[in-house]
């Protein structure tokens, strides 16, 4: 089975952050036919030295797409997905390390079922240098579960997901939102598309301040407030579910980074959000 691989950087991603990225994606044991990559804006020289590195020595692997000025990562990603060659496209972060079998458990799946349109797994969170071990984000399996808890979490992890082309292009494709992964997982559920997550852990997962940084402060609150309202809207929710996740995760949103990486860890695993 043929894949891509989509990854946006942008200029803040730390050089060492990529490399071990990249190379946990060349180093797999089913390789990959094609890795997009998007640079988000302007990169620093460090950046662009590391990729340049990696397209000189895979040239006819690597394609790199840049963008004039920082768009963030939907609209990122929606350009990648248009770039993506196969149907089968992988998404990666290029601030995590995907496990070496990562693949090989996800093809092994995706051909005795072909007609999943997106498979995601577990991942294994640890603290920003990749040494101590966190706790492992677990998400729904079946399609099932995964229905039925839409309108309570995000039921996959971004960075783990292989998604069919023609099913994202069908929704819509990714979109400029803060929350684009949640975004598109609701359109894909009203889309009636094939979902399922496996119980295996496939990304090693890197928590940061800057990670819990991009994800506070008014923008993010919006972009939350635009969500809950589209599950509320498609009754994917009730108002009483509404009213809760806006309390909830509008508390993550608007405190201070340095508190939250306390903070949300403890609220997802007592309120399940």
């Amino acid at each position: 089975m043929k894949f891509s691989v989509l990854m946006s950087v942008y200029n803040k991603e730390k050089p060492e952050y990529l490399k071990s990225a990249i190379s946990s994606i060349i180093n797999q044991t089913i390789k990959p036919n094609q890795i997009v990559i998007i640079e988000d804006g302007r990169l620093s020289s460090e950046l662009q030295e590391i990729i340049n590195e990696y397209k000189k020595k895979y040239k006819y692997l690597i394609d790199v797409y840049s963008l004039e000025e920082n768009c963030g990562l939907g609209r990122a990603l929606q350009k990648g997905i248009e770039l993506c060659k196969y149907e089968y496209i992988a998404r990666m972060d290029t601030d995590d390390v995907a496990r070496l079998d990562r693949f090989e458990k996800q093809i092994k799946v995706l051909e005795e079922n072909p007609n999943l349109d997106i498979l995601g797994g577990f991942i294994q969170e640890y603290d920003e240098k990749m040494k101590n071990k966190k706790s492992i984000r677990k998400v729904p399996l079946s399609q099932q579960e995964i229905y039925e808890k839409i309108g309570k979490q995000s039921p996959f992890n971004h960075g783990t997901v292989i998604l069919k082309k023609k099913a994202v292009i069908n929704v819509g494709n990714y979109r400029d939102c803060k929350i684009e992964d949640y975004d598109l997982w609701i359109r894909m559920v009203l889309n009636s598309c094939k979902m399922k997550n496996i119980s295996e852990i496939l990304v090693n997962y890197r928590t940061s301040y800057t990670m819990y940084k991009r994800r506070t402060g008014l923008k993010y609150l919006k972009s939350i407030k635009k969500i809950e309202k589209q599950l509320l809207e498609k009754k994917l929710i009730t108002k009483r579910q509404y009213n809760k996740n806006i309390l909830l995760r509008g508390i993550l949103a608007i405190i201070p980074a340095f508190m939250k990486i306390y903070l949300y860890p403890y609220m997802r695993k007592k309120y399940n959000i």
